[in-house]
């Protein structure tokens, strides 16, 4: 999600709230635990034990906000868990 981010920095707030984030691990919804954002990156963090090497994990993310107010709202690629 850093591309989202680099053109206008999110909303600390809103960027926290986990209802803003879907993960999905080989298809399958997970639960997100955690948001976070730190010099322009967003985290999102998942319980211990939820990816496995080889796993594909998409994120998506609705209802963001960045500075000026704007909504955001992406889906990111398969990313692949090394």
């Amino acid at each position: 999600m850093r591309g989202v981010a680099e053109s206008n920095p999110l909303d600390a707030q809103s960027v926290v709230d986990v209802s803003h984030y879907a993960v999905t691990v080989n298809g399958v919804a997970a639960t997100v635990e955690s948001a976070g954002y730190a010099r322009g990156v967003v985290i999102v963090g998942l319980a211990v034990g939820s990816l496995h090497r080889g796993d594909n994990v998409v994120v998506a993310w609705n209802g963001l906000l960045d500075a000026r107010g704007g909504v955001l709202k992406g889906q990111s690629g398969a990313i692949v868990v090394r």
